[in-house]
């Protein structure tokens, strides 16, 4: 079979480094040419962003539709479709890719979205990336392949739906090298220490009031994350602007311990499967966390408490944690054999991309997904 190319759908842009993107810096790697969609935008925002190459063999785009709103109403969500579908494919002609497979995250109300695809003859890969989604059930209908990252909703998928359900792994580009000491960010080094940061924006899923009791409770402790929350406004959380992966790292090189305090009352984030976790595993920084179910295979490696006096005590201990510990090293092991190398070589494994072995790229992965 001839090595296809690929469209990947995303709800965010490039620049946010989510699921999608480094999906598709795993297909590049693979050697296929990857068409990137961003999240469609209003047709009335006069500015129309460039069709670029933003990485190696992937080209950006961003098609325009009239209004998300209007997706909320299914003739008007059908006829959108229509429409964002028609441009994906013009752009996809232009850059003349090969017999396109679709890989698509949960687009909420664009479920009609991967209908018009496959009914052009593409093959559809839906990107189950928390459990559960919004319309999960309809995604799944509509997918020819479901990949999936939570591993309890794999195996609930798996049972009701059979072999169009694969496990993926969580990925993190692990080929750049770790930046050195001296490169501490100008905006991070004017932030005391003990710094605690959450590579991520403060949003629903985190348990706000256990923040703001740990912090309250520890004013010495300085939390560091990206955009402002109007609902937690304390001297010592620091809201810093959001930045590429290469400068994200250098921020992380500089933390003292990473925190995750997702809401585990909440069904959706008690199954969270936080891309972050690598990044931290990566500099091999100590990690506080509440108990979600995704982190329990790392026990080991993390400090877990469900109280904000419990998480208070599991970051004193992560404080105390010796830089020579050996704990550090595992978590960059881990980190290791979840490389974007490793999920190119299991989509290789799983999809009918075209890619011979001769092709895949050399994975620094040696265990279990």
């Amino acid at each position: 079979m001839r090595m296809r190319d690929a469209i990947v759908l995303s709800g965010w842009t490039w620049r946010a480094t989510n699921v999608p993107e480094r999906l598709a810096l795993a297909l590049a790697r693979l050697g296929l040419r990857v068409l990137y969609c961003e999240n469609p935008f209003s047709r009335f925002n006069p500015q129309q962003p460039p069709h670029n190459e933003l990485a190696n063999g992937i080209y950006g785009f961003r098609p325009k539709l009239f209004s998300h709103r209007l997706n909320r109403f299914a003739t008007l969500a059908r006829w959108q479709a229509a429409g964002i579908a028609e441009q994906i494919l013009t752009h996809a002609a232009a850059l003349s890719l090969q017999n396109p497979i679709l890989f698509y995250p949960c687009l909420a109300n664009l479920v009609p979205l991967a209908s018009v695809f496959k009914k052009q003859g593409l093959p559809v890969v839906y990107v189950c990336m928390d459990y559960p989604e919004l319309r999960l059930d309809e995604h799944v209908r509509v997918a020819d392949f479901v990949l999936v990252i939570p591993r309890a909703g794999y195996h609930r998928l798996k049972a009701r739906y059979g072999n169009r359900i694969h496990r993926i792994p969580q990925p993190v580009e692990v080929s750049t090298a770790l930046p050195t000491a001296s490169e501490e960010p100008e905006d991070l080094a004017r932030i005391p220490r003990p710094r605690l940061g959450y590579l991520g924006h403060p949003h629903q899923r985190l348990n706000l009031r256990l923040v703001r009791e740990i912090f309250v409770a520890n004013p010495d402790w300085h939390l560091v994350w990206f955009g402002a929350c109007r609902e937690l406004v304390l001297p010592n959380i620091h809201v810093l602007d959001w930045r590429p992966p290469d400068e994200l790292r250098r921020l992380v090189a500089h933390l003292d311990v990473g925190i995750m305090p997702y809401d585990c009352a909440d069904e959706r984030e008690f199954h969270a499967t936080p891309l972050k976790l690598f990044e931290y595993f990566l500099a091999g920084l100590p990690v506080v966390s509440t108990p979600i179910l995704h982190l329990w295979e790392h026990q080991g490696l993390i400090y877990f408490g469900d109280t904000a006096e419990e998480l208070s005590c599991a970051v004193t201990s992560a404080l105390r944690e010796p830089p020579d510990s050996p704990l550090r090293q595992l978590r960059q092991q881990v980190a290791a054999r979840h490389s974007i190398e490793h999920l190119a070589s299991v989509l290789a494994a799983i999809l009918p991309l075209g890619v011979s072995h001769a092709t895949l790229v050399e994975t620094h992965f040696t265990g279990s997904t």
